[in-house]
């Protein structure tokens, strides 16, 4: 699971207390651009979690390769605990791979992903 440079360090120790492999991009690659970051040859593995809308534009619009999934959080980072809880029941569900979703206060928004392109 990748978290984007938004996503507050105690999201990723509660994945990762949950047993989740988790890459925090803040402390592997900070800085890092967004398409650069969609170029990794595995990113078709990758769960990407984001406070950042633009991914959706980088897939849908730009044909850009997508991760395993993406969750773009709408919610306020003032309390870390809520997204990763989030998190952790959209995984148990089994419900993230092929899918951009959307977390809202009220629930979550899901549309698929665009199928991957062979090169």
């Amino acid at each position: 699971m990748l978290l984007d440079e938004n996503v507050h360090a105690q999201v990723a120790g509660v994945l990762r207390e949950a047993g989740h492999e988790v890459i925090s991009i803040a402390w592997s690659h900070p800085g890092i651009s967004d398409k650069k970051l969609l170029s990794r040859k595995d990113i078709g593995d990758c769960l990407l979690v984001t406070y950042d809308r633009d991914f959706g534009e980088l897939v849908f619009k730009e044909g850009l390769a997508a991760p395993l999934g993406i969750i773009y959080s709408r919610l306020g980072r003032s309390d870390p605990d809520v997204l990763a809880r989030r998190i952790l029941a959209l995984i148990t569900a089994d419900d993230v791979a092929g899918k951009f979703i959307v977390v809202e206060k009220d629930g979550e928004r899901v549309r698929a992903l665009p199928e991957q392109r062979q090169d």
